[in-house]
């Protein structure tokens, strides 16, 4: 499952992310900020266009744009 597929609320744990689909200044951001293999994740808040959607993840509120998202794999928790 992508993690732009989880439902607001809904907890996760990161089991990939997919670095060819992105730049890789965007990979490494996403790692920087938690991104990575065995973290938790909680989508949190929409963005009104539906552009942007927040995550909770190792205890900060990270927002990401869809396609950042899309390289994302999660399994529920």
């Amino acid at each position: 499952m992508k993690l732009s597929e989880l439902l607001l609320g809904q907890s996760a744990e990161i089991i990939s992310v997919e670095s060819s689909q992105i730049p890789k200044s965007s990979y490494e951001r996403l790692e920087e900020m938690g991104f990575v293999v065995g973290a938790l994740v909680k989508p949190m808040h929409r963005g009104l266009a539906g552009g942007a959607i927040a995550y909770e993840v190792r205890g900060g509120l990270i927002a990401l744009r869809a396609t950042e998202a899309e390289c994302v794999e999660v399994r529920a928790v």
